[in-house]
């Protein structure tokens, strides 16, 4: 997977390029824990901000856990068997409404471009997926 374009509020995380799931979640791990380490108040205010708050748990329980599944998910024997159809690199942008859509104005049927990419990133094809478990057998359209 190509490297990571969004602009990450650390600019020391791994941003790729990444061989695998297993190495793109680890860097998104470890963007996580970076995010707590560095600044847990600026952080947890912008995660709630983008409706990413999951309960606002106890810092520690958080920096532990997150600690806990870095250490732990080369042995996560699951992410080493994700098939690679759903592995390969797609480009994600994180704000694909309607106003960020431009038609054609002779035809409205014509797709003319994208805009507002500052959240843009390379991903996994799974992870871009509202549901991503549809794809994780290997099957469906590709």
């Amino acid at each position: 997977m190509g490297p990571s374009v969004c602009c990450p509020l650390d600019h020391t995380v791994d941003r790729g390029p990444w061989t695998s799931t297993c190495d793109w979640l680890k860097a998104y791990v470890k963007s996580e824990l970076s995010g707590f380490l560095n600044d847990p108040e600026k952080y947890r205010e912008s995660r709630k901000r983008y409706n990413l708050d999951n309960g606002n748990p106890p810092y520690a329980y958080h920096v532990a856990w997150l600690k806990t599944l870095l250490a732990t998910m080369d042995e996560l024997e699951y992410l080493h068997s994700i098939p690679s159809a759903v592995e390969r690199p797609a480009l994600f942008h994180e704000d694909l409404s309607g106003g960020n859509v431009l038609y054609s104005y002779p035809d409205p049927t014509i797709l003319a471009g994208i805009i507002d990419f500052e959240g843009a990133c390379v991903v996994p094809l799974w992870s871009a997926m509202d549901d991503p478990t549809s794809f994780m057998d290997g099957g469906g359209e590709q």
